[in-house]
């Protein structure tokens, strides 16, 4: 039988939550306290999610966070919202991205979690002001990982993951993160994609 889908308390271990998360179909990677990187050469965790051997060796370090990769190893986009700018985009957009889990970051922010279009959707910043997207080949750090500033990552009591499903990823939305980004300048962003293990794209 199966062990029941329900979050661990936040001050749980790590690796408790990053059981949870495997659990719940995810593709999981450690993190080191106050870092935004995976602890490990991940591009395979891209592809496969990590097995318990893995798990139970990461976490000896009892100081590690959990990373979630997002894309389709995870069914996972995520648009992650930073600061005023961020929260008056994501106001503006809440009706594109609709009603799902959220999770509080440790830096102020927020990151809203959706299912994978089942199209490429590339990781990019800078898709609106104070929005970067989390898509193939993109990571996130995740509950209850601690951020730099010390504080936790938490997932938002009123939108908890245990508690709502993940909305789907509207068509006009996806192709407001595929498209160039304008700048203010003139200048256009091209579509960039999170480095693998050793720098790689």
């Amino acid at each position: 039988m199966s062990a029941p889908l329900n979050a661990p308390s936040l001050s749980a271990p790590a690796k408790e939550w990053a059981l949870y998360y495997l659990r719940r179909g995810w593709s999981v990677v450690p993190v080191r306290r106050g870092e935004k990187i995976p602890a490990v050469p991940w591009h395979q965790y891209q592809h496969r999610r990590a097995t318990l051997a893995e798990i139970e060796d990461w976490y000896v370090d009892p100081t590690m966070g959990v990373g979630i990769v997002t894309g389709p190893i995870s069914n996972l986009i995520v648009a992650d919202f930073d600061g005023s700018v961020g929260a008056e985009t994501e106001a503006q957009i809440l009706p594109r991205i609709g009603v799902g889990p959220v999770a509080l970051t440790g830096g102020g922010g927020t990151h809203r979690l959706m299912a994978h279009p089942g199209r490429k959707v590339p990781t990019r910043t800078g898709v609106l002001p104070g929005m970067d997207v989390r898509g193939d080949g993109g990571f996130i750090v995740a509950p209850p990982s601690v951020h730099a500033s010390g504080r936790q990552y938490s997932w938002d009591v009123d939108f908890h993951i245990d508690d709502y499903g993940l909305p789907t990823l509207t068509d006009s939305l996806t192709d407001i993160i595929c498209r160039d980004v304008i700048h203010g300048t003139g200048s256009v962003s091209a579509v960039t994609h999170a480095a693998g293990p050793l720098g790689l794209q």
